[in-house]
């Protein structure tokens, strides 16, 4: 029951970007109180390093969370529209003709426009589940890992902005600015890349159907 816990999804979206921000967090906060536990003493005390990795875990957690929501939020009309048939097969007239009539066939859909419909995908992602072997799964969950991996990145990659200058010597005013120069390029830059995963998520979902059906049939 608990052999895959925690999974290779929480291991990225969680555990990586919770380490990250623990670590240069600790780090930058070491530097301006002068105190308290510097990260060297976490990585060679097994039983710190234990506790730190578990605290790393919950941070990531609950700080990526917020940035997921946050992103899906701003990005929530984006996001709708990537979802639909119309966005996904534009290139494609043949295939979306295809997928169409599948789709109404196996959910048994009457006069209904499904195009824009920014629901239908998971109507395809349970068949899939229900359906796919756990190969084809993972390989589907994968860009969706990655889109929200490119989110929760936002802080930890900040945060080693920000220690790295202090570590050079940089001032504090000029680390800030560096800081917030380097947020400016980096929010669209990661804000994009997830875009693009959630995009390639969607249309893998389509594809699998697809696939799956003529499996199935053949």
């Amino acid at each position: 029951m608990f052999e895959k816990i925690p999974s290779l999804k929480d291991f990225i979206i969680y555990v990586t970007p919770g380490i990250l921000i623990c670590y240069f967090g600790l780090d930058i906060f070491s530097y301006y109180k002068s105190s308290g536990i510097k990260t060297d003493e976490i990585s060679t005390n097994n039983t710190l390093s234990f506790i730190g990795i578990l605290l790393s875990f919950v941070v990531g957690f609950i700080i990526s969370q917020v940035q997921i929501i946050i992103f899906n939020k701003i990005k929530e009309e984006k996001l709708k529209e990537l979802r639909t048939i119309n966005e996904t097969q534009k290139n494609n007239l043949e295939l979306k003709k295809r997928l169409i009539e599948l789709i109404k066939s196996v959910f048994e859909i009457d006069g209904k426009d499904i195009e824009k419909d920014d629901l239908i995908v998971f109507y395809c992602l349970n068949f899939i589940k229900a359906q796919a072997n756990e190969e084809s799964q993972i390989f589907i969950d994968r860009c969706n890992n990655l889109s929200s991996l490119a989110v929760s990145s936002v802080l930890p990659v900040t945060l080693a902005i920000w220690d790295l200058n202090l570590k050079i010597g940089f001032s504090k005013s000029t680390t800030l600015g560096i800081t917030i120069i380097a947020l400016v390029f980096l929010i669209p830059i990661l804000t994009r890349i997830a875009i693009n995963f959630r995009d390639d998520y969607y249309k893998n979902i389509f594809r699998q159907f697809i696939v799956l059906n003529k499996a199935t049939n053949s």
